[in-house]
């Protein structure tokens, strides 16, 4: 499980947007090659003009897990994977 570290937040012109305003949202998601543990998730909203209304960033650093949960579980788990009655992948 990821977890977060300091978020920065900042807000162009100090006010909350009006009701009905169109904006745009851009978010990206930043994964250093070198650190396989870390990531950072940008996010900016953008109002009409294109004028920047707010930008907020946090950082990610997943916390490895013991090296002996991870090899029992592999162990346990193998078969299942090698099988296909169960997959990595996330379905939701």
């Amino acid at each position: 499980m990821a977890q977060p570290a300091d978020t920065a937040v900042e807000v162009h012109g100090g006010r909350a947007v009006p009701s009905g305003q169109q904006v745009s949202v851009w978010v990206t998601l930043q994964l250093p090659p070198a650190h396989a543990d870390l990531l950072q998730l940008a996010g900016e909203l953008w109002g009409p003009g294109p004028r920047l209304l707010a930008s907020a960033s946090k950082t990610y650093m997943a916390q490895p897990q013991p090296l002996l949960l991870r090899l029992s579980r592999q162990l346990l788990l193998g078969p299942l994977y090698w099988s296909g009655l169960m997959s990595d992948t996330n379905n939701s």
